[in-house]
């Protein structure tokens, strides 16, 4: 047998706390205490002048046989010591699989988004498709941006996908009454939103905006082309949904609604194009689900793979044997090397 067999075999284990290895040095001890408490055991003598009729006389299994509770004791306590060091057996490999680009959702809670030509309204589907969206993308850092005259910063960039749904979820048109649109202003803080973290700790995570919107740039210092610039100086993608029907839409409930929008898909195209991104248009849920199905397959999250040992733990073998050894030297403490009382 070769001696590169061996290297083989222990390269296949493992333990998981090798400073418990320092307990063996306690069964050395063990053996010399017990060593010496024999030497020091006084022995029943017999004087006989003539001992021939005594040689048939051969040891029984007592005697034979009166250092297995210690060496079983021994055995127990070095199982114990394994146990506590946890082995495992390295059954195979995997890869670990580290995903995530930095994503900022920006949608438009302008007044005109509580048209109904999307039922329940265009808001709600657009919020609950958003969320669907966000619970697929485990591993990506998200932010929140909401707009109408003008934007705001409702989430930083935070892996917790549940603080960021729920504050989704509460989002209300009592927020926003504005009837007019920054597309410029809601780039521009999504673009600020994802280059934030940078100044702390700068990486290289993919980075894209996710635009949500019903209508056309009316508002707002920036202009929206101006805004796809900035975002693509910074090498940040725009994907834009236009939601609704892209002419004039009155309101089923025109007493409420009072006026319609008008979608500037143009104007969404352009700003798209200029970052590499795409248009999508989501004239009922299902389009507006597929238009996120589309970006979730454009965008798969940047991946690290990284080489990972599976053990396995087999640390319970030990523990059973720590037990019979145990169990072992109590049943024959008690019943075969029991000393009878005279």
């Amino acid at each position: 047998m070769s001696l590169d067999f061996f290297p083989d075999i222990f390269s296949k284990f493992s333990f998981a706390h090798p400073e418990y290895f320092y307990g063996f040095l306690l069964l050395p001890l063990l053996m010399l205490d017990y060593l010496f408490r024999l030497k020091r055991k006084k022995k029943a003598v017999f004087y006989y002048s003539y001992l021939r009729f005594f040689t048939w006389v051969k040891p029984g299994l007592r005697v034979r046989f009166r250092h297995l509770i210690f060496f079983l004791r021994i055995l127990a306590i070095g199982c114990l010591i394994l146990v506590i060091a946890r082995p495992q057996a390295i059954s195979g490999f995997s890869y670990l699989e580290e995903e995530g680009i930095d994503i900022a959702l920006a949608l438009d809670i302008s007044h005109s988004m509580q048209i109904q030509d999307i039922l329940p309204d265009r808001l709600s589907v657009a919020k609950e498709k958003t969320e669907a969206f966000i619970e697929k993308r485990v591993h990506d850092r998200m932010s929140l941006i909401i707009f109408g005259k003008e934007a705001f910063l409702r989430s930083p960039l935070t892996f917790d996908h549940y603080l960021l749904k729920s504050f989704l979820q509460n989002l209300d048109f009592a927020e926003e009454v504005s009837t007019q649109t920054s597309l410029g202003n809601a780039i521009v803080t999504a673009v600020i939103a994802l280059r934030r973290t940078e100044q702390d700790e700068p990486d290289e995570r993919m980075k894209i905006i996710i635009l949500i919107t019903d209508g056309e740039d009316t508002s707002g210092d920036i202009d929206p082309l101006t805004a796809a610039y900035i975002a693509l100086a910074y090498n940040i993608k725009i994907y834009a949904i236009g939601i609704g029907q892209p002419r004039l839409v009155q309101g089923k409930q025109p007493s409420i609604l009072g006026l319609g929008n008008f979608m500037n898909e143009k104007s969404l195209k352009d700003i798209t194009a200029v970052t590499g991104g795409e248009y999508f248009h989501a004239r009922d849920k299902g389009s507006l689900e597929r238009s996120y199905d589309v970006i979730d397959s454009i965008e798969k999250s940047r991946i690290e793979t990284s080489e990972l040992l599976k053990y396995e733990e087999i640390y319970e073998f030990f523990a059973i044997l720590a037990i019979l050894f145990f169990v072992t030297e109590l049943f024959l403490q008690q019943l075969v090397f029991k000393v009878k009382p005279s």
